[in-house]
């Protein structure tokens, strides 16, 4: 069946709908920090041959990783082996998306005894058993329990072998369980609403109708491609590493309609945890391929058959089992530089600077004391700066290319034994520019109310030399390199873990985004601005952004912007500081 474009805008933006809505059923049913507060989780809505039909606008890069994953599902389960009430799951890293961390659950919806579509996504669970993620395990049998393909439902019924298999092998079992059922309803409850619009419309099936949103997708993919001039364009980013810096190389090549990646000449993969797998690279490279081209084209699988990626076995990006993968974030999000920097001279109004990522701190703690083993797992957001853009400054403590929240401070307060004495915006952390790179910010958590110790483990890169740090574009300027402390000793490694007890005082200063274009053209009034709300100092205006001494008097310079500029409330603190009371 053939729909007039006029349907099929209203038949897409219905989909579209039901997975915005299971998104918000997902949240508020599951019980995990990450989840519930950071939005580390998704489920969208797939045709019975796995590819993607629509998702929800809020969902992470990493949802691209879930037909994937479905397909993967269903070389273990081909269709003819599902019944209604099945429900299959996994988080093997090479299958799903890219860390154990991540349970991908999936539903296969029947109406009668017909298949009809899938729906289902993936989900950050608290703990995986093993170390907590950080980037110091060796392989991937350190970092927990590794589940294949199975039928956690069977016609309606639980496994019961696969759900003791995770409550014991699990450090909080019940939030584990909780976010299983989570994920299990909102896929059942999807599932309805699904079958309940295909019912409105007269639709059998999910065939026709997603067949035509992945055309017209693809073709309006192609139609921006195609406009792109012919060539090779070349990026390169170094990263922190573990022990060595790790490099990126990247080799884009645009022929008519078609993109494609290839990562060849990229560092060897490593015995540590910052390994990315295919299935996390890939929605990493094409993301911010799209952000930069097609912005306003909705999701879908259509939207990426233009786009191919590739890097050779072995490589940091494409690692041989059983390498370690817990922290493939310090190496997967800082592939839109590669992107980036490659196309910034064909596309200059369109690109933007490297982002500061998403520092990631986690805790274990286990009351050795209390008779039943009081433990807690809690795992806290801490965004840098994105990266500026033509045309604004980038946001400051945003998680680009992810989309990740800051984990809230009374949250993490109230559910594990620290006091948050600092959370603020990190001045002269934004790269310089004619338009500044975001800020990241300071936090300084403070242990409290135990005797027993807490296990810190740090996710952060972009911490240890400059040449790693967000740089920028057209003449921008790298943000500032992050940084993390334990009680005022900055020489800690942000890539290993340690043991705090009471009074202890972790900090963590987050990297700021690159800048764009040159910073001596950036408007003064808008830079005056920057300093009278303590975004930027005024020995860094006089050093990066050019302005006189003579500027700088207070009696000299013009008011700050008021309503409709760019001007934040003065007042950087976020929460309390323990000497203000």
């Amino acid at each position: 069946m053939r729909y007039d474009p006029i349907s099929l805008e209203i038949l897409w933006s219905r989909l579209i709908a039901i997975a915005d809505q299971a998104r918000l059923d997902l949240l508020r049913a599951t019980f995990s920090v990450a989840m519930r507060e950071s939005g580390d989780c998704t489920i969208g809505i797939m045709d019975t041959e796995g590819n993607s039909v629509a998702q929800p606008a809020q969902s992470p890069p990493s949802f691209i990783c879930v037909p994937l994953a479905l397909r993967n599902f269903l070389k273990t389960y081909p269709p003819e082996t599902l019944s209604p009430g099945d429900v299959l799951m996994s988080n093997d890293p090479w299958l799903c998306s890219g860390h154990l961390a991540d349970y991908t659950v999936i539903t296969p919806i029947f109406e009668g005894s017909t298949l009809v579509a899938y729906v289902g996504g993936f989900a950050h669970w608290p703990d995986t058993s093993g170390k907590q993620i950080a980037p110091d395990s060796k392989e991937i049998f350190e970092e927990g329990l590794r589940v294949p393909v199975v039928k956690v439902m069977e016609q309606g019924r639980f496994n019961e072998t696969v759900i003791g298999f995770i409550r014991n092998n699990n450090r909080v079992p019940e939030i584990a369980l909780g976010d299983l059922h989570a994920q299990i309803s909102a896929n059942e409850i999807s599932g309805l609403r699904l079958l309940d619009f295909l019912a409105e419309y007269g639709i059998q099936d999910l065939r026709d109708l997603s067949r035509q949103i992945h055309s017209v997708s693809e073709a309006a993919m192609r139609q921006v491609i195609v406009a792109l001039p012919d060539g090779d364009y070349f990026g390169r980013v170094v990263l922190d590493g573990f022990e060595e810096p790790i490099t990126i190389v990247g080799k884009i090549t645009v022929r008519g309609s078609d993109i494609s990646v290839d990562y060849t000449g990229s560092s060897l993969q490593v015995n540590r945890a910052i390994n990315a797998v295919p299935n996390i690279v890939y929605p990493y490279t094409v993301y911010p391929i799209k952000c930069m081209l097609a912005p306003e084209i909705p999701i879908n699988e259509g939207s990426y058959r233009p786009i191919s990626v590739w890097a050779p076995e072995g490589s940091i990006l494409n690692p041989r089992f059983p390498a370690a993968t817990g922290a493939r974030t310090l190496v997967a999000h800082p592939l839109h530089a590669i992107v980036f920097h490659a196309l910034a001279e064909a596309l200059p109004e369109k690109v933007q600077a490297e982002s500061g990522g998403c520092p990631i701190w986690s805790t274990t703690w286990t009351n050795i004391g209390a008779p039943d083993g009081e433990r807690f797992t809690h795992i806290m957001f801490v965004n840098g700066g994105q990266g500026a853009s033509p045309m604004q400054d980038g946001n400051s403590c945003t998680a680009f290319p992810s989309n990740l929240g800051n984990t809230p401070i009374e949250i993490t307060e109230s559910e594990t034994p620290f006091f948050i004495e600092r959370k603020e915006l990190r001045p002269d952390s934004g790269g310089p520019g004619t338009y500044r790179g975001g800020l990241g910010q300071i936090i300084e958590i403070r242990v409290i109310g135990t005797q027993y110790p807490a296990e810190v483990a740090f996710r952060a890169g972009r911490v240890k030399h400059q040449e790693n740090a967000a740089h920028g574009v057209l003449g921008g300027r790298p943000g500032a390199l992050g940084r993390t402390a334990l009680n005022g000793d900055f020489s800690v490694d942000p890539m290993l873990r340690y043991m705090c007890t009471a009074g202890d005082l972790v900090r963590v200063e987050t990297p700021g985004g690159g800048g764009y274009g040159d910073p001596r053209k950036r408007d003064r009034t808008v830079l005056f601005d920057d300093i009278a709300n303590e975004l930027v100092s005024v020995e860094a205006a006089v050093k990066d952004y050019g302005l006189s001494r003579e500027e700088t008097d207070p009696a000299k310079s013009p008011p700050p912007l008021r309503d409709g500029g760019y001007s934040i409330p003065t007042a950087r603190v976020i929460h309390r500081d323990t000497g203000s009371g």
